[in-house]
């Protein structure tokens, strides 16, 4: 585990992490006590869900836990975010994220780790990087993706994709985005169908495009249909 990029804004962390181990829970009583363990057995993620008596708890969104046990519980309503478990040490929040995972959603996801171990990883990343800027850090990221040349009726057009289905212009890597729903009633029943629909100046000249999107992504990133409605979040 080990940090990539590093964000300091007003005295709080945000971090790029290579990777990140899984939070694993135990009940103790009413609560839930979650950890998750470094390479040398040691507790460097804790995490204490405190039962109270009323409801709305995570917005009255439904949790599901992975146990210790190997088993999964849900968790609804009643169980809130304390911090760190007391027992586990002396830790600190965080926001923190995988470069795969900030890729996919550049959200920042909360943690409570071990307060020395990352003194230690901060010292450690100081000696070859800096601080960086929120968004210079979405910028890293966009640029670690492996780029495919976006292809649309057969011709390759001067733009690339991701395996996530996002859209760039091929020098900046702006974002740009190609994707259009649309919901049809057939049957009395709806359906969401989605379209590639885009347009471009090439020389001077407006091109516009309108295809299937699944045709776009199947002809444009080297991946199984199933990889690709997967990663790109289609059904079907």
């Amino acid at each position: 585990m080990k940090i990539l990029k590093l964000i300091k804004n007003q005295g709080h962390y945000f971090s790029a992490f290579d990777r990140l181990p899984d939070i694993t829970f135990e009940r103790i009583g009413m609560n839930y006590v979650g950890s998750a363990l470094d390479n040398n057995g040691n507790i460097i993620f804790s995490e204490l869900l405190k039962y109270q008596p009323f409801k709305g708890a995570f917005a009255g969104r439904e949790l599901t836990l992975k146990m210790k046990d190997g088993s999964t519980e849900k968790i609804k309503d009643h169980w809130y975010a304390h911090g760190s478990y007391e027992k586990h040490g002396k830790f600190i929040s965080i926001g923190g994220g995988t470069l795969e995972e900030l890729q996919k959603c550049y959200v920042y996801a909360g943690f409570n780790i071990n307060k020395s171990a990352f003194e230690g990883m901060v010292e450690e990343y100081l000696s070859r990087e800096k601080i960086y800027d929120y968004w210079e850090v979405e910028k890293w990221c966009n640029l670690q993706h492996r780029w495919h040349d976006v292809v649309v009726h057969g011709k390759k057009i001067p733009f690339m994709m991701n395996k996530f289905g996002n859209m760039v212009e091929k020098e900046s890597k702006k974002r740009v985005s190609a994707r259009y729903n649309v919901v049809r009633k057939i049957n009395d029943r709806f359906k969401e169908y989605t379209f590639f629909k885009f347009k471009y100046k090439d020389n001077g000249k407006l091109i516009k495009l309108e295809a299937n999107y699944l045709d776009v992504l199947k002809n444009t990133l080297p991946y199984t249909e199933k990889e690709i409605k997967t990663n790109c979040e289609l059904g079907g």
